[in-house]
């Protein structure tokens, strides 16, 4: 290959990708592919110069040679950036991972209906964070989305929410309200790790599964439970101060050390009256003060 044609060959592969990337105020932007029948849209790739404060991602962009619409923030677009908010639109669907990881300043995000993907990692380790407001059009929160965000107080799982993944909000210290209006059917492994401020909770009457250490550490002292749950993971609960749990399941949930050995007798179990036998006959659970709810 002479060098005319190495030339001619490198141009050829980078001038698409400058085609697809452009800037618009204080953003960069990165175009999608589309077809016939969507709208231009595009995602936000990062900053064009370091920013912080609050910063709004806009519905769409114009270019000499389109409207693009904002649907995605990129992975890893915001991470260690100083913003203290964020608005998002209601165009946008996705949220990368690792897209604010360690935004140290962040304290309020606003998202609205039409947000629906947010990936692992996205909120990791913003600390500061306080205010999330999560809309009913979320389907999915990645794995440890929001790990380490000690100042998160309440989050929410609309009826669109198919899968909150492992480890999603261990650490958040001051979570004290979760509320879960889904259909999930497994609290993942992890999931509320050392949620100290964490009290009380009340799963979805179709979660079969409560993962390895889901609530491990946490503040926890009362749980319902619904008709489905069959195995509840290994150290779920150990190292809470848990009371009460509250159990709709006829069958004794398989159990693999819930708690630590010697406080079971400590915690009452609430059962259907019908299944009061069953429940004092399992090996598993006849350690427990076991009553009829």
């Amino acid at each position: 290959m002479n060098r005319k044609t190495s030339l001619l060959t490198s141009l050829l592969f980078v001038l698409p990708l400058m085609v697809l990337a452009f800037t618009s105020g204080p953003l960069r932007y990165t175009k999608l592919p589309t077809d016939l029948f969507h709208v231009d849209e595009a995602e936000v790739y990062g900053p064009e110069r370091p920013i912080t404060g609050r910063i709004e991602i806009p519905y769409n962009v114009s270019t000499s040679t389109a409207n693009w619409k904002v649907v995605g923030i990129r992975s890893y677009a915001f991470q260690h950036c100083k913003l203290t908010e964020v608005t998002f639109s209601p165009a946008m669907r996705s949220i990368g991972a690792y897209a604010f990881n360690n935004c140290s300043e962040l304290r309020k995000v606003e998202a609205m209906r039409g947000l629906k993907f947010i990936e692992g990692g996205a909120f990791l380790d913003c600390r500061k964070l306080e205010e999330f407001q999560f809309p009913e059009s979320i389907k999915l929160i990645g794995e440890y989305a929001f790990k380490n965000c000690h100042k998160l107080k309440s989050a929410y799982f609309g009826e669109h929410v198919s899968s909150v993944r492992q480890g999603a909000f261990s650490d958040c210290w001051a979570l004290e309200s979760v509320v879960m209006d889904c259909y999930i059917q497994e609290v993942s492994d992890h999931c509320f790790n050392s949620c100290k401020s964490l009290q009380e909770v009340r799963l979805p009457k179709t979660v079969r599964r409560i993962g390895d250490s889901a609530f491990q550490y946490s503040g926890i002292k009362t749980i319902y439970m619904g008709p489905h749950v069959q195995q509840i993971g290994y150290g779920a609960f150990v190292g809470t101060p848990l009371e009460h749990v509250y159990i709709e399941a006829q069958t004794p949930p398989q159990i693999l050390y819930f708690t630590e050995n010697g406080k079971e007798k400590y915690i009452t179990v609430h059962v259907p009256a019908s299944a009061v036998a069953a429940y004092k006959q399992n090996s598993s659970w006849q350690k427990f003060n076991i009553v009829a709810s």
